[in-house]
């Protein structure tokens, strides 16, 4: 054995005391009782025997051998542990483990956070968020509710409005990909569409469309006209 490892033996021992031969107690040592390992004993407190522990923690604790397996288990850890699960289960999950949580976020950033990369569309522009919102996750959600599915997105139905109760809904990115205030809507027959609508009617492409419109043809004719029709020259 190295001259290391006999005075670090010696160290250890000399944390431990000798059980008296008078004692009735019996030798602990090397025993587990829940998460701690009882390394050894050192003396008496208050009449009770006492003993070194090595909690599964790493922690290490003096424990009567009386509370050994019945009131001691751990050096607290285990009831620090029993307490958060029991304030989890009656508070819910944090707040930060709900998808809305992240969408609430974002539109927080977007609109007050000068340094967000999408603050000049939003804040940058006048949108804001309302007061109760921008202050508590819990009002956003009491308002807007969960998502029915993760495949909605938050949407101002007035593009130009904030962020605030009547003007929010649960929306797919398709219905929003038609709310975007870069659309150009046609008029035709009375019915107002943007070009994605009127091609999924009639059967033409968007691009199309779009491409007629661009050219000076008018919106009837642009959505009437039949693909690949060109007009002979005169």
């Amino acid at each position: 054995m190295s001259d290391q490892s006999t005075t670090d033996n010696a160290h250890v021992q000399d944390r431990f005391v000798p059980i008296p031969a008078s004692t009735s107690f019996k030798n602990l040592s090397g025993l587990r009782f829940g998460r701690l390992l009882v390394l050894g004993y050192v003396g008496l407190t208050n009449k009770r025997s006492t003993w070194l522990c090595l909690c599964d923690c790493g922690t290490e604790r003096k424990v009567a051998g009386s509370s050994l397996g019945n009131n001691t288990k751990s050096c607290g850890c285990l009831a620090r542990e029993e307490l958060a699960e029991r304030n989890r289960r009656k508070n819910g999950p944090p707040l930060k483990s709900h998808p809305e949580y992240w969408i609430w976020d974002s539109m927080r950033r977007r609109c007050l956070n000068p340094q967000d990369a999408s603050y000049p569309g939003y804040g940058g522009r006048g949108i804001g968020v309302c007061p109760s919102w921008a202050k508590s996750f819990e009002a956003f959600l009491a308002d807007m509710g969960k998502r029915p599915s993760s495949s909605l997105t938050l949407e101002r139905i007035d593009n130009d409005g904030n962020y605030e109760p009547g003007n929010c809904r649960w929306a797919t990115r398709a219905e929003q990909s038609r709310n975007r205030r870069n659309n150009v809507f046609l008029e035709h027959n009375g019915r107002r569409m943007i070009a994605a609508d009127w091609a999924k009617e009639t059967g033409l492409s968007k691009s199309c469309i779009e491409r007629r419109v661009r050219r000076g043809m008018s919106v009837a004719e642009a959505l009437t006209r039949p693909s690949g029709f060109k007009k002979r020259k005169s």
